[in-house]
């Protein structure tokens, strides 16, 4: 009797939680073929709540699918990290190409992290473009703000890591750790075919990974546009260096073409902040940037190793100059020596090239007669 009691209550508890979660959001069951769709803010707040209320464990590994353009903007981020509560989001998120609106301001809070998604650790968040800001500007320790993600940690014990792929940040970024797709991270990223064209200010500053806390990241086929600035910058990343960690990060295939301004001594067009070089062993290759734009070397005061990292003139970047190194696979070229050269752009990530951001992020500005 006790058995047919406690199965009631489970199959009631089950049901429960379906109608629950269909009132939540527009349809859907959380599973990797039937996602969970987001159709407003309304739903999106909904996710927000749930993952980061007291019954996280429901919701923060499942299936979520985008189906238009959210507007409203999303004032509060998706999984956070506090002195008391720890409820990241571990599921899969699909943008499926669509848009959100950021407006996270972290100065009356005590959440550790901010962004689209303040805290995750396993998963995946692909296909999503976000704009508006994202400021954590509160006097503590865990000062940090990324445009997709806050902070990101990946467990070895997991079966898999955490993967951003084909993601645009257009919001502008702002923190103690500060970058464009994830503002800190530790442990077994990928960040593959994204853009950032945001204004990205902090102490740590990068394009893609405002600092890495520890081992394991990877950089492929990324494209960086975008301002950054701070006094440990750099247009990919910064690492957080300490003598006893090491870096065996992989930044590789990718473009700067925006400025980039920090500490001359730590700061790089690619990588900054390696204080401690013989323990930076973050491998870099076919990474180029827009000399014209940087006055830095690719990693702080180092020397550029050629076919590692190349520094060009802005001419000799745009167009199909790169093809050659980049291939056409991946990246998309407009223009040749038969165009005029404003017409000509720099590379553009081919997954994203129809996109506005895209777009505008690759018109290049030419500084000195004769470029044009």
């Amino acid at each position: 009797m006790q058995r047919i009691i406690l199965c009631a209550f489970a199959v009631a508890f089950l049901i429960t939680a379906s109608f629950s979660a269909k009132a939540q959001f527009g349809g859907g069951s959380g599973t990797e073929l039937y996602p969970y769709l987001i159709e407003d803010i309304n739903h999106l707040e909904a996710l927000a709540d749930s993952v980061n209320g007291d019954r996280t464990a429901l919701w923060n590994s499942r299936h979520y699918k985008l189906t238009a353009d959210i507007t409203d903007s999303l004032r509060k981020p998706i999984g956070i990290r506090t002195t008391a509560l720890l409820r990241p989001f571990c599921g899969s998120f699909d943008g499926n190409g669509y848009l959100i609106c950021l407006a996270i301001d972290n100065s009356n809070t005590d959440l550790f992290y901010v962004g689209a998604f303040g805290y995750v650790t396993n998963g995946e968040i692909k296909n999503l473009t976000v704009c508006g800001y994202v400021n954590h500007n509160k006097a503590m320790g865990n000062n940090v703000a990324g445009g997709i993600v806050g902070s990101g940690w990946s467990f070895s014990s997991h079966s898999y890591k955490f993967k951003i792929t084909n993601c645009i940040n257009m919001a502008d970024v702002n923190g103690y750790d500060a970058g464009g797709i994830v503002g800190a991270m530790a442990d077994g990223f990928t960040i593959e075919n994204c853009i950032n064209v945001g204004n990205i200010t902090g102490y740590h500053a990068g394009g893609f990974i405002g600092c890495s806390y520890s081992a394991g990241f990877t950089i492929n086929e990324c494209a960086n546009y975008g301002y950054i600035k701070g006094n440990i910058v750099g247009g990919f990343a910064t690492e957080n260096s300490y003598p006893t960690r090491k870096f065996n990060g992989i930044i590789q295939n990718s473009i700067n073409t925006g400025v980039v301004e920090g500490n001359a001594n730590f700061t790089g067009a690619i990588l900054g902040g390696s204080n401690y070089p013989l323990n930076n062993i973050t491998t870099i290759t076919n990474c180029h940037y827009d000399g014209q734009m940087c006055i830095y070397s690719g990693i702080n005061i180092q020397v550029d190793v050629a076919g590692q990292i190349d520094a060009h003139l802005t001419r000799n970047m745009v167009g199909d100059k790169l093809s050659s190194l980049l291939g056409t696979t991946n990246w998309t070229f407009v223009g040749d020596d038969t165009d005029p050269i404003t017409e000509r752009l720099y590379p553009q990530i081919k997954s994203l090239d129809h996109t506005e951001a895209s777009l505008v992020g690759a018109s290049p500005i030419f500084l000195f007669p004769g470029d044009d």
